[in-house]
């Protein structure tokens, strides 16, 4: 998992260097225009029969195109050097401003083809208004995925490298689309989750608590247990192996709730530092740890009788 979000962040980093490469090409192509508009219009079009209606449209895109661009990599850039980060650094914020600009862009595009075709924006919005509704109303799921995407972006509930539990699903969110968000399982397993679904589901985000604390959480038959101290000697003395790396004094058990038929209970453990490595290997020895507890009292359980 590690190795994967390695590669997460180096791919990152790659398309942000990309990214500054091709602004420099806009901005080369920029200046050609502008002189291509300034000196030279009259001749493309006496002389090539260039049509004025393309000569707009490119000078349109092409300039609203180079200031997306532009304050696009001012912002990041000033975010980047006030929180003292190297470029490539993924945050929420930064996907937000790349997906607005995205958007921008698109929109400049739409509105090159306009003058590409000397269409009046206006007239022909209102036109088409019938068609419009109707076009928003089918595509009303990907609209919604969009809009509840930029709340995402801008918001501090999830980020970027959270380890988050979505439903059935577990892990750790690699990127966030307009459309949804990438979640990198256990297993490296890529998971791609609905913006919608996230904000219509409940959402356990484990990073934002405390990042030490390990919690196994299960129940148990309250005749597969003679006492809560036994069980919870057993447990602390399974983890002889990783004593350094946990804070001494920090692990307990307690009963969260009793039923008729069930004791549910909670063991929890803090480590001394964090470690996702760590917290994998315990959580899952506790885990095996608790079912041959439990497996042994059965037997133990149906000797005796």
């Amino acid at each position: 998992m590690e190795a994967t979000q390695k590669q997460v962040i180096d791919k990152a980093s790659q398309k942000e260097k990309r990214r500054r490469l091709e602004f420099l090409v806009k901005l080369f192509l920029f200046i050609g225009v502008v002189i291509w508009r300034v000196y030279y219009e009259d001749f493309l079009e006496n002389e090539y029969r260039i049509p004025k209606n393309l000569i707009n449209a490119l000078t349109f895109y092409i300039s609203a195109h180079i200031i997306i661009s532009f304050t696009r990599l001012m912002l990041v850039a000033i975010y980047l050097r006030r929180h003292h980060r190297q470029a490539g650094f993924r945050n929420n914020f930064v996907i937000g401003i790349n997906q607005i600009a995205s958007l921008l862009s698109f929109v400049a595009l739409v509105i090159g083809v306009f003058f590409l075709f000397s269409i009046d924006p206006k007239q022909f919005f209102t036109s088409i208004s019938i068609i419009a509704a109707a076009i928003a109303i089918l595509f009303k799921d990907y609209i919604n995925n969009m809009i509840n995407g930029l709340i995402l972006m801008f918001s501090d509930h999830l980020s970027i490298d959270d380890y988050v539990g979505i439903g059935d699903f577990r892990g750790r969110i690699i990127d966030i689309t307009l459309m949804n968000v990438h979640l990198l399982t256990d297993d490296d397993d890529v998971i791609y989750i609905a913006n919608s679904t996230i904000l219509n589901s409940s959402i356990v985000n484990h990073t934002k608590r405390n990042q030490r604390k390990i919690i196994i959480e299960f129940s148990v038959v309250p005749n597969q247990i003679e006492g809560l101290n036994e069980l919870e000697r057993y447990l602390e003395q399974s983890l002889k192996e990783w004593k350094s790396q946990i804070l001494a004094d920090s692990a307990q058990l307690r009963v969260v709730a009793i039923t008729t038929t069930t004791v549910n209970i909670k063991f929890q453990l803090i480590l001394q530092r964090p470690s996702r490595r760590l917290e994998k290997e315990i959580r899952r020895h506790l885990n095996w740890q608790i079912i041959s507890y439990i497996n042994e009292q059965k037997r133990t359980e149906s000797l005796s009788s």
